[in-house]
């Protein structure tokens, strides 16, 4: 996912950064050259995902409201993909299958898609 550092917080040598679309990841190390206003393409680690129909108040601080754009299913594990077109994001999700299946997720359903801070990293920085 393409987004803007819009903040960077510091204390105790842990780092916070706030993203563009009401993201955010924690990290231990800062990227160099890293700085509020740089664009930066971050991810997720797939598997570190929740999936939810309607809104929930969980612990997670990131959560972003997408459609299905395609399913592949797995014996166990299936792939998830999702674009939200008004913020130009695009992204896969692994789940179990079971979880899927009893979710009766479809293509075309919007659903709101849970990750933890901790679990953001950053691909790519532009200038």
């Amino acid at each position: 996912m393409r987004v803007r550092v819009e903040q960077i917080l510091a204390s105790e040598g842990i780092y916070k950064i706030i993203f563009s679309h009401g993201l955010c990841g924690v990290f231990l190390e800062l990227p160099k050259p890293l700085s509020v206003g740089l664009g930066v393409e971050i991810g997720f680690k797939a598997t570190q995902a929740f999936l939810a129909r309607k809104k929930c108040e969980i612990s997670a601080e990131n959560e972003i409201c997408a459609e299905i754009s395609e399913i592949k299913f797995g014996e166990i594990l299936s792939n998830l993909s999702f674009c939200k077109n008004e913020q130009n994001l695009e992204f896969d999700i692994i789940a179990t299958t079971q979880s899927v299946r009893n979710l009766g997720l479809c293509v075309g359903d919007e659903i709101y898609i849970y990750a933890n801070a901790s679990a953001i990293f950053i691909e790519k920085i532009y200038d």
